[in-house]
């Protein structure tokens, strides 16, 4: 609206059909066609209409969901906007018919060409994946209100990709992102990267098969997260400075270790797994070192220990008092849910990225490390080597891994 007003049109107006209950989500053509309007209801209807201002739009602004709010009933064929990140996508995109030729043939003989656009705001893309020919046929009769027995062509002029996607709430420490939920979204595009946040507007509708709810997306804008938005003044690097610099590193780390122990931890005479901890939190994700950049900067730890010992409350109290670290149960541990896996969905195979991936740039604990395999350890080389995490498999697919990690276990007992 804004681009068509800077353009010069000399008259922008945003009008809304008033379209019975049964026609959510639809269009010019249901107006016509479904409801019988005229071309003189179209005029006045437009005639009545405001001219569209930038105060107008400020007031209908939709608010940013969450990942969990977005599939509320509320929502239903509503316009949303949701943080999310892709943890995964499907192996291909669909290709969906965009612009059609229909021509139908009367019991007489004589013909009827009729040319349809669809757009991804009348919520009719998401019947046309994953079905078959037949399928697509009879939604474009239903679509077109083509009367069973009707005999008919179709002719695709135009199509579009829609992309599976599989999303997860994104991290971000400034605002809660409500619980984890993993949904399914299908983009109106290509070429959205996985282990990426973005901003999507799209509507929340019931999937025709399953009437699970799920998300259709129209719009995709890379977000900046709390790690892109963080920046230090000169002020507050002047005050950090103050506050920490001392010529005897090793004396403020164990100063600052003692008051983590009194008045966080409340684990005492631990300073040295205090210190180690810390340090891992604190590391930089590369630094140059005599004129040559050093690509891995990021540090991860091994603390092994009997129960009891102290491990879990010093590292788990650290992560919660900094507002950072991810926390992985032992229980749970699987190579394929820290690093990702293949999994079937349907007829399809996906690729879902696990939570070292996912916390690129971040940390990740992960308690009683023990119940890993010494193969499964083995696999994660280039993931803490290289910051890359990498599956070949059905589907072959890299994406950045640069994980600070923590890894807490007990010993293994002896063979």
């Amino acid at each position: 609206r804004s681009a068509l007003r800077q353009a010069g049109a000399p008259s922008v107006k945003v009008v809304e059909l008033p379209l019975p209950a049964e026609y959510v989500g639809g269009d010019i053509t249901d107006w016509f066609m479904k409801a019988g309007r005229t071309a003189e209801e179209l005029r006045n209807l437009i005639n009545n209409t405001p001219e569209w201002s930038a105060e107008v739009v400020k007031t209908d602004v939709t608010p940013l969901l969450t990942l969990n709010e977005a599939s509320a009933s509320t929502h239903y064929y509503q316009r949303i906007r949701i943080r999310a990140l892709v943890a995964g996508k499907g192996t291909a995109p669909y290709l969906v018919p965009s612009k059609i030729r229909v021509v139908k043939i009367g019991e007489d003989g004589l013909t009827q060409t009729v040319e349809h656009t669809f757009t991804a705001w009348d919520g009719y893309f998401i019947g046309m994946i994953d079905c078959t020919q037949a399928a697509q046929k009879r939604l474009i009769a239903q679509v077109l209100d083509i009367s069973a027995g009707t005999k008919f062509t179709v002719e695709v002029l135009d199509t579009v990709n829609i992309e599976q996607v599989f999303l997860i709430p994104a991290i971000d420490q400034d605002k809660d992102q409500g619980p984890y939920v993993l949904r399914t979204a299908y983009y109106v595009g290509k070429g959205l990267e996985t282990n990426r946040v973005y901003d999507f507007t799209g509507m929340t509708l019931p999937h025709p098969s399953s009437q699970a709810a799920t998300h259709l997306l129209v719009e995709a804008i890379p977000a900046a997260s709390d790690i892109e938005s963080f920046s230090l003044t000169p002020e507050r690097i002047d005050q950090l400075r103050t506050v920490f610099s001392s010529e005897n590193p090793y004396t403020k780390m164990n100063d600052i270790a003692a008051a983590m122990a009194d008045h966080v931890t409340h684990i005492y005479g631990r300073k040295d797994l205090h210190i180690g901890v810390s340090l891992v939190f604190h590391s930089c994700l590369s630094f140059h070192f005599d004129g040559v950049l050093l690509r891995k900067g990021w540090l991860e730890a091994l603390v092994l220990g009997d129960t009891r010992t102290g491990k879990g409350f010093v590292t788990e109290g650290l992560s919660r008092y900094y507002g950072l670290g991810d926390v992985v149960s032992g229980e749970n541990l699987s190579i394929a849910g820290i690093v990702g896996g293949v999994q079937k969905v349907g007829d399809h195979w996906t690729l879902v990225w696990g939570r070292i991936p996912l916390s690129d740039r971040r940390l990740v604990i992960l308690d009683e490390a023990g119940s890993l395999s010494h193969d499964d350890i083995g696999r994660l080389s280039r993931i803490r080597s290289e910051g890359v995490a990498e599956i070949t498999k059905i589907i072959s697919e890299k994406t950045r891994s640069r994980t600070r990690l923590i890894w807490l276990a007990n010993p293994r007992p002896q063979a």
